[in-house]
């Protein structure tokens, strides 16, 4: 990867938890780094999940290697804030990363707090051929029809795509159906 090609900048924010009055916890979300990246956009799609319909906006975020990144936290990038869904240390090398991220909605950013960083089950395996990423309500079972699950490929020559599959069992993230 050349320099030249981080032409964009993003920040890399994280969640820090203040009790409120009505002792609630609300996040603030401060800046764990900013740093110089490749933003390649996917095409947007929509998929059913528990919920209902639900627009994505998936983007690919490419920096050099930085310890201590994970999926609780979050990008921002012009103005829009976006999910990470997937950390991946490309080739496992540590000198690139790939941050496999979805734009959230004004309401999701507005709503982000306890429900969305510890009232959800999280699950991520790393296999030979892909990379699962998996959610779920909170003390869903493994065994719950319940994840929504998005399987990362990584090609040996640095392309990448995911699919998604909702309402599917954590155990059946191999064999389950993507779109």
């Amino acid at each position: 990867m050349f320099a030249a090609a981080l032409n964009q900048r993003i920040v890399i924010q994280q969640p820090i938890f203040s009790q409120a009055v009505g002792g609630e916890l609300e996040p603030v979300w401060t800046t764990y780094a900013s740093v110089a990246a490749r933003a390649e956009p996917s095409k947007g799609r929509e998929f059913f999940a528990a919920e209902g319909i639900h627009a994505e906006d998936p983007m690919l975020f490419v920096i050099w290697y930085k310890a201590g990144i994970t999926p609780l936290m979050r990008v921002s990038f012009k103005s829009r804030n976006y999910e990470i869904k997937s950390v991946v240390d490309y080739r496992e090398l540590r000198r690139e990363m790939h941050l496999y991220c979805v734009g959230m909605d004004q309401d999701d950013a507005a709503a982000v707090g306890l429900d969305y960083v510890l009232q959800k089950e999280r699950r991520h395996e790393w296999t030979e051929a892909y990379d699962y990423c998996g959610r779920a309500p909170l003390n869903s079972a493994e065994s719950a029809e319940a994840w929504l699950i998005y399987r990362l490929l990584i090609t040996s020559d640095g392309d990448s795509s995911y699919d998604v599959a909702t309402d599917v069992k954590w155990t059946d993230r191999v064999t389950a159906t993507y779109v």
